[in-house]
């Protein structure tokens, strides 16, 4: 039988997002499936079996595997809105709320990589409500940074020409995190976020002094936050990924072949 999900000291909140233990273990079980070997691989007795349950069992939470991928999806596209809401929505200059949301953001998905990469890559495996649902989550996250950036070009202190594709860039840029990152490498997810946080800002054109102190602001707020689901300071382990092998959607403007709904900045997808 395939072994169960690893257990992690304090509380885990997406296994709590379902509100039942035997649920939530499903979840975290389904992450590790999904990331692994992918959405369509992956069998609900394969998830059934990491949890330890028959999967007869998994049948009285979740009818489907894709009800599983959509609270997974929920979740994560949740905790990010929200990581990035509450930064851009903080003290500080353009330039230092840019910083705190952008390592936020890259942190969160250095720290929770494996469920980051089902969250932001097993997009077109959801069906089209759901997916639908999802979009709009995106949209709102895209339509944050280009706020901030917008802020800060109209304070003079980003000089952006495009500013749709610059937020669209340092999306990407953090999101793709999730694809690579291993903790065993050289870089702490909070070395990262600040590394991010730069070069966010060298992108948005503000000036070396700015950027100093909008780096300092970052860490500051990171050093004041748990910054991930749990345990505090915690990273997802490896996991080999079958998720992120060129099958999955753009990470911003996510339209799989196939589909017509809006893209993830909010406009007209392409058929």
């Amino acid at each position: 039988m395939p072994a169960r999900p690893r257990r992690r000291d304090g509380a885990d909140s997406l296994a709590a997002s379902a509100g039942h233990e035997t649920a939530g273990r499903l979840l975290l079980a389904a992450v590790e499936s999904f990331a692994e070997r992918g959405f369509h691989a992956t069998t609900t007795r394969d998830i059934a079996g990491r949890a330890g349950m028959s999967p007869a069992a998994l049948y009285i939470h979740y009818r489907t595997k894709e009800e599983l991928l959509h609270q997974i999806s929920v979740y994560g596209h949740e905790r990010v809105a929200r990581i990035l809401g509450d930064a851009v929505a903080g003290p500080g200059t353009a330039a230092e709320r840019l910083a705190v949301a952008v390592s936020a953001f890259a942190r969160w998905h250095a720290e929770h990589h494996t469920r980051a990469r089902v969250v932001q890559y097993e997009l077109a495996a959801l069906g089209e409500e759901h997916y639908a649902e999802i979009q709009r989550l995106r949209r709102r996250t895209a339509e944050l940074v280009r706020g901030v950036i917008a802020d800060g070009v109209a304070a003079g202190q980003f000089r952006v020409a495009d500013v749709r594709g610059t937020a669209r860039a340092l999306l990407s840029l953090c999101i793709d995190v999730a694809r690579w990152y291993d903790p065993a490498g050289s870089d702490t997810p909070r070395e990262l976020a600040l590394l991010y946080a730069g070069l966010a800002l060298r992108m948005v054109g503000a000036d070396e002094d700015a950027t100093t102190r909008a780096v300092d602001r970052a860490a500051e707020a990171m050093d004041a936050s748990d910054g991930g689901d749990a345990p505090a300071g915690r990273t997802d382990a490896a996991t080999p990924s079958a998720s992120t092998g060129g099958a999955g959607v753009d990470p911003v403007d996510a339209n799989p072949p196939g589909r017509s709904a809006n893209d993830g900045t909010g406009d007209p997808a392409p058929r």
